[in-house]
């Protein structure tokens, strides 16, 4: 993994060095309308610790910042009027991360906003399959 760059762009905005649209903060994470939005409201929740994404986010931090998500996405959605909300972060560049400070992306979602939904299911899987990933993963976990 690579090391934390303090010049991205949420790094800069933690310092205050770029102006941001706060609409949450605590001594553990910020939320802030998004910059470039994909829909209005769309809302980015960070920690304020320097960790890249949500696989190098000490346990602790993790707990504290996603303690707050889901009331702040109560809120941008009701603000919003918004029938449905997304909650996207990306873990790496070929997942799509751009910013590299772990963020959770807060988009409200309309009957007919014509964002991308989640992609179709590759098909069922079967029990042979499930096994084998089931055992990988299990055999993967540092708990």
């Amino acid at each position: 993994m690579s090391s934390y760059d303090e010049q991205n762009v949420f790094a800069k905005i933690l310092r205050s060095e770029i102006p941001s649209y706060r609409v949450y903060e605590d001594e553990n994470c910020l939320a802030f309308l998004d910059a470039f939005p994909v829909v209005m409201g769309h809302t980015i929740l960070i920690p304020k610790t320097k960790c890249i994404n949500i696989l190098d986010t000490p346990e602790d931090v993790a707990s504290k910042v996603l303690s707050k998500l889901p009331i702040i996405a109560e809120a941008v959605k009701k603000a919003t009027g918004a029938t449905g909300i997304n909650i996207i972060s990306n873990a790496g560049s070929d997942a799509g991360q751009a910013v590299f400070h772990t963020h959770f992306h807060i988009i409200p979602r309309f009957s007919e906003d014509n964002l991308l939904a989640f992609p179709k299911s590759i098909g069922m899987i079967n029990s042979e399959e499930a096994n084998h990933i089931q055992e990988l993963i299990k055999s993967n976990l540092n708990v």
